[in-house]
């Protein structure tokens, strides 16, 4: 009985030790206005592009609904990437350009919204706002994100919303 009690208590220490709390979503969110908003140099390591998408794919579900979700990620996955790899640039570059002319950003907060039907697969939207002289907008950046092996993994790229 100890010994079952023991490997309960230790899978669920394991559990909360790999689960992300509040404070990691809110991490990320200042991780990716930080790198991208802001004027310090971009990493891709803090990102981590989700290179093994499809091993996430397959833990998932078994069977045909996997097979589909792989075949899917094969199909579209370097497009996907370019993708992404643009949306970083155009959104560095354009705030890069709107420091130099003025413009100002403040970091409001990241909403992680849990996407049905899978685990650990988040809508995310981090928020900030940016201003000039004569305008002041909320900006929204919105991208998808998994929490896979203790990260978070992008799987989409970045899109602004005003």
């Amino acid at each position: 009985m100890k010994y079952v009690l023991s490997i309960c208590i230790l899978g669920l220490s394991w559990g909360l030790a790999t689960a992300q709390t509040e404070k990691d979503f809110e991490d990320y969110g200042q991780l990716v206005y930080t790198k991208l908003i802001t004027d310090e140099d971009y990493n891709t390591v803090d990102f981590m592009w989700v290179s093994d998408y499809r091993d996430y794919a397959r833990a998932q579900h078994n069977g045909e609904k996997a097979e589909r979700d792989v075949f899917t990620i094969n199909a579209n996955y370097e497009e996907w990437y370019r993708d992404y790899q643009n949306s970083v640039n155009q959104l560095k570059d354009y705030y890069q350009k709107a420091r130099k002319e003025g413009g100002k950003t403040e970091y409001l907060e990241t909403l992680f919204t849990p996407t049905e039907g899978y685990d650990d697969l988040y809508q995310v939207d981090m928020s900030f706002i940016y201003s000039t002289d004569n305008l002041q907008n909320e900006v929204r950046i919105t991208f998808r994100v998994i929490w896979y092996k203790n990260f978070f993994w992008l799987v989409t790229p970045f899109k602004e919303n005003f």
